[in-house]
């Protein structure tokens, strides 16, 4: 059985984090300073419902050879709705990112290096797509040229899983098509799962995937799409979540969120203040509901960019 996760925000988190929050501050000094706005690089699909935009870069060394630069960029991706003319950060509910394939990456010198070292990947909940130390030979200010062929999957009909009456810690694992779940603990205010494909199951979860062969089904899926409803009808939602490559844990809680308090009217120097409410107890036994994908639509989304500024090398990496 794999080694669960202890830490409770993961790195991919944080980094993407970094590469949200890092245009708004690059716009607000922009702002401060009179500098113009830079300019984020974007690319619409065909039929112009997605829009993806260059949300982080960095180049630096190739972890194969110090000697070599290599790019890593991460990419934010937009929907819009047929009568709607803006983009919004979200996507339709059964609407997930699969995968991404690297179809041109073009220097200023011509050179296609799409077919050199590098790793890519989709982060569905996260809505991102990144290309990951693509190497580009020495330093470049830019690349002329960058296709991106996006995998989206839309869910047409789904396969309903729950588990009732779940009131105590037990190391059986909740069977879930290709991963398991594990009710790691039990206390009056929260619970803690635990996900992963365990080796004991390799056979299940291998029929699994020549039936529905979906890269985003991962035990991160588990823990972000699993629904969890307490005796007294109460929501549980996921205040804290681990994700690495071997398996996923999240602990629920049922909690209002945070709440803005404002001081009695009249009080001079008083300002507006955000506490969070503390977690109400949970009335056990639970129900774990999950659903699975039983039919699905797939398409490949082009996106083409244009002189995509790259910042400067950084030995460091």
């Amino acid at each position: 059985m794999p080694k669960r996760p202890f830490c409770p925000v993961s790195f991919r988190w944080c980094f993407l984090v970094a590469a949200c929050l890092g245009p708004v501050f690059a716009g607000l000094a922009a702002e401060v300073t009179g500098a113009p706005r830079p300019v984020v690089p974007t690319a619409v699909s065909a039929d112009g419902r997605y829009r993806l935009s260059l949300a982080n870069a960095e180049q630096g060394p190739s972890p194969w050879d110090e000697k070599v630069a290599a790019i890593t960029a991460t990419f934010r991706l937009e929907s819009r709705m047929p009568a709607e003319a803006d983009f919004s950060s979200q996507v339709p509910a059964d609407v997930f990112l699969e995968k991404v394939d690297l179809q041109e990456a073009v220097l200023l010198s011509g050179e296609d290096v799409a077919g050199q070292k590098g790793s890519k990947w989709t982060d569905s909940s996260a809505l991102t797509v990144t290309i990951h130390t693509l190497e580009v030979g020495k330093e470049q200010r830019q690349l002329r040229k960058l296709t991106l062929a996006v995998t989206v999957v839309k869910v047409t009909e789904w396969e309903p899983l729950e588990f009732k009456n779940i009131q105590k810690a037990d190391e059986t694992p909740l069977h879930c098509g290709p991963f398991e779940i594990v009710v790691s603990e039990v206390q009056p205010q929260h619970l803690l799962l635990a996900a992963a494909a365990f080796s004991d199951h390799a056979k299940e979860h291998e029929a699994y995937r020549q039936r529905m062969p979906l890269q985003f089904l991962t035990h991160r899926y588990a823990m972000q799409a699993v629904q969890i409803s307490d005796a007294a009808g109460q929501r549980l939602g996921l205040s804290m979540g681990t994700y690495t490559g071997g398996g996923s844990s999240g602990r629920y809680a049922v909690s209002p969120g945070p709440l803005l308090v404002f001081p009695p009217k009249g009080e001079a120097g008083q300002t507006p203040s955000s506490i969070f409410s503390p977690a109400k107890d949970i009335r056990y036994p639970v129900t774990l509901s999950l659903k699975l994908p039983r039919k699905y639509e797939s398409e490949q989304v082009i996106f083409e960019f244009q002189d995509v500024p790259l910042p400067a090398f950084n030995p460091r990496g």
